[in-house]
């Protein structure tokens, strides 16, 4: 069976939807997403997909992923199995802020 490798690309931009305004929380959230979502097992057609996922963080500092934007089927499943209730390094700053980070999977053979 052929091996694929996976490459997951989390736009530089990570955004919070506070009202009008908009600021970037740490690099390191960003990090620690790339990381719960790397090595997906699902075929995709054309070898990629793309979705805009919005979540907020508890103050347990857990993710609750609000909606995953996308095409593929396949990929609200995967982000919600990957991202619901993973805790991660970021104190919330105000209850209730919801984070949008565009997300494309790129399959390369």
């Amino acid at each position: 069976m052929r091996k694929l490798t996976f490459i997951i690309l989390v736009s530089l931009g990570l955004h919070i939807a506070i009202a009008s305004d908009d600021a970037k929380p740490a690099e390191q959230l960003r990090n620690e997403i790339v990381k719960l979502l790397q090595s997906p097992r699902m075929e995709l057609e054309n070898n990629e997909a793309q979705a805009v996922i919005s979540f907020t963080i508890t103050t347990e500092r857990e993710l609750v992923v609000l909606s995953v934007k996308s095409e593929n089927k396949l990929m609200d499943s995967f982000v919600k199995a990957r991202l619901n209730y993973k805790k991660v390094d970021y104190n919330v700053i105000e209850n209730g802020q919801v984070f949008r980070i565009p997300l494309k999977i790129v399959i390369k053979n």
